[in-house]
């Protein structure tokens, strides 16, 4: 697998700064970029050009839900995994609906969310 450039979008600094220590451990994980909300996101999808998105649904201002529609509308190859609190079949349906190719629980260990990754790339 080549050095991949990865995309968190979470409102909560902790939790993006967790994920990108444990993302940044594998070597095929060149680079982990941060954004606080989905303005950010959306500056930074065509700016830094990642090859994968994880996406908090729960974010004041744009949801998580809205930013992988738009996003889609700007980088339609580009996979998306939704993070979330919440284990609930609508979440995840509305998710997928969206364009994510994964879904993970923020609850979870760490070494889902990169299997996660692995799987969608």
């Amino acid at each position: 697998m080549t050095a991949l450039r990865l995309l968190i979008v979470d409102d909560h600094p902790l939790v993006r700064a967790g994920l990108r220590a444990r993302l940044l451990a594998e070597p095929w994980i060149a680079e982990v970029v941060e954004a606080a909300d989905g303005t950010e996101a959306l500056q930074a999808v065509p700016d830094r050009r990642p090859d994968l998105m994880l996406a908090d649904l729960s974010m004041p201002g744009m949801s998580g839900i809205e930013l992988m529609r738009r996003v889609r509308e700007v980088r339609p190859d580009m996979p998306v995994i939704a993070l979330s609190m919440f284990n609930h079949r609508e979440y995840v349906i509305a998710a997928v609906r969206a364009g994510a190719r994964g879904y993970v629980l923020k609850d979870g260990p760490l070494d889902e969310i990169v299997d996660a990754v692995r799987e969608v790339l």
